[in-house]
């Protein structure tokens, strides 16, 4: 068991920075979500690759357990702490570009685990160059979307994130350092991406990028109907031209009537689809013809934008979580991957209905292209290339909403999964038990614990996500 004494130990023998003040330990015992409260010893902090790896070695030789933490965004445990220390990969923040000729299209950078996506994207775009996949929160970091999967505006061309990544850098259970690729260590690969750090600490991601758009048109469509938002998601999915597509859904017109458990409030759901269409340099707003094809209700704007305006656009919504007070609120999101099908519309419709007013609104569904899944993110039966993600999203729930909303929350998961659906291991989670992880991976759950025992062997990494499980 981790003590003062081990702490000092650890930074004695290796070298690396630990920091075991009281303040340090509650940071590391909690995260974004907000609903669990777990007991970490201290903080380690390396700085490369070698000091990383001599800390998890000198850790399994004692026993000792290890929890990766990057900005601490999680909200089911995965980077809390639980009787062990937690590595915060912040300071393994380096970019290293692949130099190629300025006019070559696509280039790689590599990227240390504790970099920021918003950090990522300023170095990128400086160059005209964008990740294929990149996700909407600037604050998380390329380790921690590595190891859920990765899900953005570009997802209905591109997939996940995880999808294209090249290569990792990975430090496994036993402190050994290795490069994996879908042809060099393909069991540790598979095992990190959307594997949620349980296996080994990914250092490093090689990610391809890709130059951004000359010119683009956005546009904004208004829907009052489900199955016809949905329907009108899949035709733009398979438009070549379409580079960014994210739908909303808005609380409307609000009242109240009877239900079984008496009088409640109720609201009429609006949707939205936001996306943007790439032209080239001589095109015109009047060029893009799609927009015939659709069944909006209203189209609420369209004008040519500037190109990097996606990278950012949900900066706002970010910034006004933590301006109202709502980024210290609890968290319990959902996104569960669903087949697209009109039966799930209604289940959309069913869902939202059940939800509280004081949730406010902002939910959203994104397209994401099945192609080059990982194999532990199993993708649902079915012709179709795509499939949606739906994602209940409120801005924050106060602690007096909190049981409530865990209860409906609870009840949500269990219908998305009862109907097809399979959750996207993100956000909140419950209290998942063995049962939980072996309906969720099916048939890759023999995979997925037989890399923990071959690649962490001293089961040197835990999380209150795992603990006891």
């Amino acid at each position: 068991m981790w003590t003062t004494s081990a702490c000092i130990s650890l930074a004695r023998d290796t070298g690396v920075p630990v920091f075991a003040a009281p303040e340090r330990q509650r940071a590391a015992s909690i995260d974004f979500g907000g609903m669990h409260v777990g007991s970490s010893a201290g903080v380690v902090q390396p700085r490369d690759v070698r000091e990383l790896a001599a800390v998890v070695d000198w850790a399994g030789a004692r026993s000792l357990s290890l929890t990766v933490r990057g900005a601490g965004l999680s909200q089911s445990g995965q980077s809390i702490a639980m009787n062990s220390l937690t590595i915060d990969t912040s300071r393994l923040d380096w970019i290293i570009e692949q130099q190629l000729p300025s006019a070559a299209r696509d280039g790689k950078l590599f990227c240390g685990a504790g970099l920021s996506w918003g950090r990522l994207l300023d170095f990128s775009s400086a160059k005209s160059r964008v990740p294929y996949v990149f996700p909407l929160n600037p604050d998380l970091t390329v380790g921690g979307v590595a190891s859920a999967g990765g899900i953005g505006p570009t997802s209905h061309r591109h997939g996940l994130f995880v999808s294209g990544v090249s290569s990792l850098e990975v430090v496994t259970g036993t402190g050994e350092v290795l490069i994996c690729t879908p042809t060099a260590n393909r069991m540790l690969f598979d095992a990190c991406l959307s594997g949620l750090g349980r296996v080994g600490v990914i250092a490093s991601v090689e990610i391809p990028v890709t130059k951004i758009p000359h010119r683009i048109l956005h546009i904004q469509l208004l829907y009052d109907d489900c199955k016809t938002w949905m329907t009108d998601q899949k035709l733009l999915a398979g438009e070549s031209d379409v580079v960014y597509m994210e739908s909303f859904c808005w609380a409307g017109a609000k009242g109240t009537r009877v239900g079984p458990h008496g009088r409640r409030q109720f609201c009429r759901w609006m949707f939205s689809i936001s996306l943007g269409v790439e032209l080239d340099r001589d095109g015109c707003v009047a060029s893009w013809k799609t927009l015939e094809r659709l069944a909006h209700r209203e189209v609420l704007g369209i004008e040519e934008e500037e190109p990097l305006y996606v990278l950012s656009r949900q900066k706002s919504r970010f910034e006004l979580m933590r301006n109202s007070g709502f980024w210290s609120s609890s968290h319990p999101w959902v996104e569960v991957f669903f087949p697209l099908s009109d039966d799930f519309a209604e289940t959309v419709e069913e869902v939202l209905d059940m939800l509280s007013v004081s949730l406010g609104d902002g939910h959203r569904m994104n397209m994401v292209a099945k192609a080059n899944w990982p194999s532990l993110m199993t993708s649902l039966d079915g012709e179709d290339s795509h499939v949606g993600l739906f994602a209940l999203l409120p801005l924050g729930v106060q602690e007096h909403d909190l049981s409530a909303t865990i209860d409906a929350v609870g009840k949500i998961d269990r219908i998305f999964r009862e109907r097809g659906g399979k959750r996207y291991l993100s956000g909140w989670l419950g209290d998942p038990d063995i049962r939980y992880w072996k309906a969720h991976f099916g048939d890759t759950f023999d995979s997925w614990s037989g890399a923990k025992q071959q690649f962490d062997p001293r089961n040197v990494f835990t999380s209150l996500l795992f603990a006891n499980k």
